[in-house]
């Protein structure tokens, strides 16, 4: 289902002329950043302590998808 909602975001954007689409993901969550890099998304950098729950920080990945390739 969501590989379904994905491709129907991409060819929109590609319909629309969108070149690339951006995420951040929590670097915890194994498996949505294999769901994305299975997408094409290529990690392109970690941010540090970008989310705070209680006394906690949480990283971020960065990751892009180029639709003009």
């Amino acid at each position: 289902m969501a590989r379904r909602l994905f491709d129907a975001v991409f060819v929109h954007a590609k319909a629309t002329g969108v070149i690339q689409i951006h995420l951040c993901v929590n670097t915890e969550n194994i498996r949505a950043r294999s769901f994305y890099r299975s997408l094409g998304f290529d990690p392109f950098g970690i941010e540090s302590r970008t989310l705070r729950v209680g006394e906690r920080f949480y990283d971020e990945e960065h990751m892009m998808l180029r639709l003009d390739d």
